[in-house]
């Protein structure tokens, strides 16, 4: 039994030390409400048809969602087949990336914490993209934060 609480006395200040302050929270968590409604508002600035396939990616993944789009493209008329091709090109031309980032605005938040979150690591990160996942507004921020940190991963 002694020996337990050795080690409960040993790592309960590494537990207590690795813990956010209410600030910090706070900072995070403003952070989070100012990326997601912006990333929503810059998605649906796209066809309605790709806001419906996008958010069905980030319900149900991609894999699925590209047997919905072709069987889309298959069953609709052509002019409707290109602009859902348009619009998906849209999404992916420099110019929405640069309207994507434009969202991500850490000006209030500490280098540490920016780091954290960029790189996917460390108690940072993992309060923010917890908030990412159990807030419904996020959806979709954190469906191409996931996207961006994959292609990252494959990169390297």
């Amino acid at each position: 039994m002694k020996k337990y609480l050795k080690i409960i006395f040993i790592f309960l200040p590494l537990i207590s030390f690795a813990q956010l302050t209410s600030e910090e929270k706070a900072i995070l968590e403003n952070y989070a409400n100012n990326i997601c409604p912006c990333i929503n508002n810059t998605i649906n600035t796209l066809d309605p048809k790709v806001v419906e396939f996008v958010n069905h990616m980030a319900d149900e993944g991609e894999e699925k969602t590209m047997i919905l789009i072709q069987e889309y493209v298959s069953s609709h008329s052509e002019e409707e087949s290109k602009k859902l091709i348009a619009g998906f090109d849209e999404m992916s031309s420099p110019e929405f990336g640069k309207n994507i980032e434009k969202c991500d605005n850490k000006e209030n938040l500490t280098s540490e914490m920016s780091n954290s979150i960029d790189n996917v690591e460390g108690i940072y990160a993992d309060y923010f993209y917890n908030l990412l996942k159990t807030n419904s507004t996020c959806k979709l921020t954190n469906y191409l934060m996931e996207l961006g940190n994959a292609k990252e991963e494959t990169k390297q």
